[in-house]
C-alpha cells in the first residue's frame, strides 16, 4: 500500500493563491509585524524617554551623515544591508552614552538608589538596545514609503 499523499494534476483545481493575493500578503504580513514592534517600542520610548531620545538622535545623525549612500535602490533589502551598520555606528554609542549620563544624574532610571556602577552598566546596555531599535525604526520608515509607492503604482 502506498503512503504517497501528494496531490496529482488530476486531483482538481490547485489551492495556490493568485499572484495578486500573494503580493498583498507579502506586503501586509511584514507590515503588521513592523507596526506591532513599533507600537511596543513606542510604549518603551514613552516609558523611558531618557534612553530613547539619545538613541533616536544618534540614529538620525547616522542617517543625516550617510543619507547619500543610503538611497533606496530597486532591491529593497539593500537599505538594511548597507545602512544598518552605518546608522548603528552612530546610534549605539550615542544611545549608550546619553542614557549613561542621565543615569549618572539619576534621571529616568528605574531604580535611582542603585549603586553608580550598576546604574551606568544598565544604562549603557539599555541605551545601546535603544540605539538598535532606533536604527531599525529610522530605516523602516523610508522602506515602507518605498513599498507603498511601488504598490500604489502597480494598482493604478
Amino acid at each position: 500500500m502506498s503512503t504517497n499523499t501528494s496531490p496529482s494534476p488530476s486531483d482538481g483545481p490547485s489551492r495556490r493563491l493568485p499572484p495578486k493575493w500573494r503580493r498583498w500578503l507579502l506586503l501586509l504580513l511584514p507590515l503588521a509585524l513592523i507596526i506591532a514592534v513599533m507600537a511596543w517600542l513606542l510604549s518603551l520610548a514613552l516609558r523611558y524617554p531618557w534612553a530613547s531620545m539619545p538613541a533616536l538622535v544618534g540614529a538620525m545623525a547616522g542617517w543625516w551623515f550617510n543619507r547619500r549612500s543610503l538611497e533606496i535602490r530597486p532591491f529593497i533589502p539593500s537599505i538594511f544591508e548597507r545602512g544598518f551598520g552605518r546608522l548603528l555606528i552612530w546610534a549605539l554609542p550615542i544611545g549608550a552614552a546619553g542614557y549613561a549620563m542621565a543615569a549618572w544624574f539619576r534621571l529616568g532610571v528605574p531604580v535611582p538608589e542603585a549603586p553608580i556602577g550598576a546604574r551606568l552598566f544598565g544604562a549603557s546596555v539599555f541605551g545601546a538596545l535603544a540605539g538598535v531599535a532606533a536604527t531599525w525604526l529610522v530605516l523602516s520608515v523610508p522602506l515602507l514609503l518605498f513599498v507603498w509607492r511601488v504598490f500604489r503604482r502597480r494598482a493604478a
